[in-house]
């Protein structure tokens, strides 16, 4: 039965606590059709507010929080003990670009 309060046609939104939900008639039968229908901002909101809601639960439960932070590991804990774990080694590798036109045959190595 319709809750009658429901407002019709109202889409997808994000909750005051992060949380997302949807209305009566936004129903989305799959993940992939969530992705078709919502911007990049969207994900990126719920992302942020997984993260913050997950960093404030480790630091009330005492647990470390493990970050990358100028260009290191870092583990902070919950008493603002800072632990450099290891350094972030960024490779830079080139990207040979080739142009491919109708006809051209592709091999590929078996194994």
């Amino acid at each position: 039965m319709a809750n009658p309060k429901r407002k019709k046609g109202t889409k997808l939104r994000i909750s005051s606590t992060g949380m997302f939900y949807r209305r009566l008639e936004s129903r989305y039968s799959s993940l992939s059709e969530v992705e078709d229908k919502h911007d990049k901002q969207f994900f990126t909101e719920i992302a942020r507010s997984a993260a913050a809601n997950a960093i404030n639960e480790n630091k009330a439960l005492n647990i470390p929080i493990v970050v990358a932070e100028d260009g290191w590991v870092v583990q902070k804990n919950s008493n603002g003990d800072v632990e450099r774990l290891s350094k972030i080694e960024q490779h830079t590798t080139a990207i040979n670009k080739r142009v491919f036109t109708k006809g051209t045959v592709l091999h590929v190595k078996k194994g």
